[in-house]
């Protein structure tokens, strides 16, 4: 298996590409492919539902939605993407896909109204957009 150059390193050519090939094989699967840039999108994503995840972790969602555009999700199927690393494995990515933070004064008022801030901006969506 060909390695190249990922934001998602974990999964760029390692010896987990070939655990994930045959994990696909042995379950007849689907695969889809995403763009770093796709891939930063979900980690945003998932860190607005609260997930702190790296890109690689991020991939799975990132792969879900390739697949959903292709219309070849299967219907009435319970579809599991899966994401086991924490977002502070790959700091670098993280910094590229995440904002600064915002500081604020450690009072319990300001940080109330940080939350009521962030509760009005978060719109549920489906995983598939």
């Amino acid at each position: 298996m060909a390695e190249r150059w990922t934001i998602a390193r974990g999964i760029g050519g390692t010896t987990n590409s070939y655990i994930a090939v045959a994990a696909l094989s042995s379950s007849d699967g689907l695969v889809g492919q995403a763009s770093d840039e796709e891939i930063l999108s979900a980690q945003r994503d998932l860190a607005t539902e609260g997930l702190l995840v790296e890109p690689a972790a991020a991939a799975s969602r990132a792969g879900l939605r390739a697949v959903a555009r292709r219309g070849e999700l299967p219907p009435g199927q319970r579809i599991v993407p899966v994401s086991t690393s924490g977002g502070l494995k790959n700091m670098d990515a993280l910094q590229m896909a995440i904002p600064e933070p915002r500081l604020v004064p450690p009072a319990s008022a300001a940080i109330l109204d940080l939350n009521r801030e962030a509760a009005y901006r978060i719109q549920p969506r489906s995983v598939y957009e």
